[in-house]
């Protein structure tokens, strides 16, 4: 995981303006600088912040009209359901052995529109104020 390295994380700091003595601050906390906490923690942190690009990725192509579905756990790296599909999905993509494939997204317009009814619950039934059964009035 390259991108947590200190050299590589040091980097991104400072293009921030963070100062080397900040930047020390922070690779010296376990909350901050995850690698502190062993390779586990750093995966769970790089799918963490992937989380929010994907979020953001889906929420612009929504904003243009382009529908979005992601493919995350069906077959990755980081859950090993399927490493044979995930070997090939990585060939047909031209990527190599540093690069992880964490999620995906199929991206595309719709043929026609067809209304979707979802099923939701109550909005008092699963938005509390401050504690649960407190409802949000």
């Amino acid at each position: 995981m390259g991108a947590w390295s200190k050299e590589e994380f040091s980097k991104v700091l400072i293009q921030k303006g963070m100062t080397e003595s900040a930047i020390e601050t922070v690779m010296s906390k376990q909350n901050l600088y995850p690698p502190l906490l062993g390779s586990d923690i750093v995966k769970l942190r790089t799918v963490e912040q992937l989380t929010y690009a994907v979020a953001y990725m889906m929420l612009e192509a929504e904003a243009h009209s382009v529908r979005s579905c992601i493919i995350g756990a069906i077959s990755n790296e980081l859950t090993e359901v399927n490493p044979e599909l995930s070997k090939e999905v990585k060939s047909k993509l031209g990527l190599n052995d540093k690069q992880i494939i964490a999620s995906m997204i199929t991206l595309g317009y719709e043929a026609e529109y067809a209304p979707v009814n979802k099923l939701r619950k109550n909005f008092n039934d699963v938005v509390f104020l401050e504690k649960i059964g407190n409802l949000f009035e």
